[in-house]
């Protein structure tokens, strides 16, 4: 009998998992091209009688998708975001095919490394987009239990925290994002900078450094005061801070989170520059020329 040459279906890919923009954050759930399951009726799972007389549960085939299904709405990824892959991001930055063919090899890799990813350039280019594309896809075919933070959204949950349990409520909330396999923490640099947010992402960023978690940062800060950080397999280019200011406008993100806890971010990640674009938020509203 020859192969099945059927295509995929256009909403999941094949992966049986669709996704849609929900009120506040990106919902799966099963697509409608895998229906209910024959074997086990769609609870997953399958009882099986055994020669002893006994009869076990076991985890059905479809199981492994409710999982994944289960662990991308607890990653709590904007709905904004609830489209976004590496497929459809647009191929504006001139080191584009450079760093698209980085993270797929990152990705594949995954399980067997623990270096996260450190995004920095002008607001605008796709950060974020590359980011939770990455989430989205190590937990919906690898099952990787994954979250995703703004750090400004993270100080918020804590200072909510404080009028219920106090610290032990501040505790939980921190202890959800140290936990995860993959954490993304968007905007790093982001707030006030004042001591007790420092604090929070020293002991955010600390304890994950200690315990070997795979973190993914994004930033639109330049990273030193001095000389770009070194090139490490050409996904830096070299440039002086004069250079990266006049594109930036912003002080260092060495200034922003304290040089020590910097050094950590640069230990446990690799940084990628997205450079050569304009921030597509403006070239989305750009006015119509005037006319005589």
């Amino acid at each position: 009998m020859s192969a099945s040459t059927e295509a995929p279906c256009p909403v999941c890919e094949g992966r049986g998992i669709r996704v849609t923009k929900g009120d506040v954050q990106a919902e799966a759930s099963f697509c409608d091209c895998v229906g209910t399951c024959a074997e086990c009726g769609g609870d997953g799972w399958i009882h099986e009688r055994r020669e002893s007389g006994y009869t076990v549960a076991i985890h059905c085939v479809c199981a492994s998708r409710t999982q994944r299904i289960a662990l991308f709405n607890a990653a709590e990824i904007p709905a904004r975001y609830h489209d976004r892959t590496l497929d459809n991001f647009l191929p504006r930055l001139t080191n584009h095919d450079h760093i698209m063919e980085y993270i797929e090899v990152w990705m594949r890799g995954f399980a067997e490394h623990n270096t996260g990813l450190l995004f920095f350039g002008a607001p605008g280019l796709g950060k974020t987009h590359l980011a939770l594309s990455v989430l989205r896809q190590l937990v919906t075919a690898k099952s990787v239990r994954g979250r995703f933070i703004e750090f400004g959204d993270l100080l918020a949950l804590i200072r909510g925290s404080f009028g219920n349990r106090g610290q032990d409520g501040k505790t939980d909330v921190l202890r959800s994002y140290q936990d995860a396999a993959l954490l993304v923490v968007d905007e790093l640099g982001k707030g006030k900078g004042t001591e007790w947010e420092l604090s929070i992402l020293d002991q955010l960023i600390g304890d994950r450094y200690n315990r070997e978690l795979t973190t993914i940062f994004t930033t639109h800060y330049p990273l030193q005061r001095t000389d770009q950080v070194q090139e490490r397999d050409g996904m830096v280019e070299l440039r002086r801070l004069d250079d990266v200011k006049a594109l930036l406008e912003e002080e260092p993100l060495e200034d922003r989170v304290s040089k020590a806890l910097y050094s950590r971010i640069l230990d446990m990640s690799r940084p990628i520059f997205l450079r050569g674009a304009q921030d597509f938020r403006l070239q989305r509203f750009r006015p119509e020329p005037q006319r005589n």
